[in-house]
């Protein structure tokens, strides 16, 4: 994978850094919903933007390495591959919101009760929080059914390397899935650490605008001004 975010002083670098990633994608395969998918890109160079300008950390570095990684799943063929990083994902996520030390090795539940005892003190925080936690339940469920457990290990090796389960269907509902977490997750950043954002980009609110569209950065301006 070529670097997703170079360092850029003007809006329409950006967007040519859009347009060759999203080139770069679909010169593997044709993607359908590709609005949703240059949204996931530009998701993804706001949240390494935001990652760049806080304290570094091992958890944060592995967030922004697994979505990219998300992305490269999609141009594969296993929809379980996409599920293992998904989770690795929303892991990493809570464990850079948490802003755990390296060495921390947090099981997951109580990675998600943490989450909720820190960030859920809003009905609006709760919702999004409960939402990530059925998504990486959903995951969970993916990656460890196994309808072929009885089958040969021949005979489940062939049908791993001739079976693209990414059909058109498939493919656009995970886009749309990789879509909507990424949105929830900025969402509730900007309602539970709006300053971390405005840091991240300040005097660059025509990037941020950009970036993460119209209603989340009305939604950002509303807390700064809280």
């Amino acid at each position: 994978m070529v670097e997703l975010v170079k360092k850029v002083d003007h809006l329409e670098e950006i967007k040519e850094e859009v347009v060759k990633f999203l080139s770069l994608l679909q010169s593997t395969k044709q993607f359908p919903n590709t609005i949703e998918l240059q949204a996931v890109v530009k998701y993804i160079i706001a949240m390494k933007s935001i990652v760049n300008n806080h304290e570094d950390s091992h958890y944060k570095n592995s967030l922004i390495f697994d979505i990219i990684s998300i992305l490269h799943s999609l141009t594969g063929t296993s929809v379980r591959q996409y599920h293992y990083i998904f989770r690795s994902f929303i892991e990493n996520y809570h464990r850079s919101m948490l802003d755990l030390e390296d060495n921390d090795e947090m099981g997951v539940n109580q990675l998600f009760r943490s989450m909720k005892k820190k960030y859920g003190n809003t009905v609006e925080s709760q919702i999004i929080i409960d939402f990530i936690a059925n998504e990486y339940d959903e995951s969970c469920l993916y990656v460890h059914s196994n309808t072929k457990a009885k089958t040969t290990v021949q005979m489940y090796y062939v049908d791993i390397i001739n079976n693209d389960d990414f059909d058109e269907d498939t493919l656009s509902s995970t886009i749309t899935k990789t879509f909507v977490i990424l949105k929830k997750m900025l969402e509730l950043l900007i309602v539970s650490r709006p300053d971390i954002i405005e840091n991240a980009f300040y005097r660059n609110k025509q990037k941020l605008k950009y970036l993460i569209g119209e209603r989340l950065y009305t939604l950002m301006l509303s807390r700064i001004r809280t």
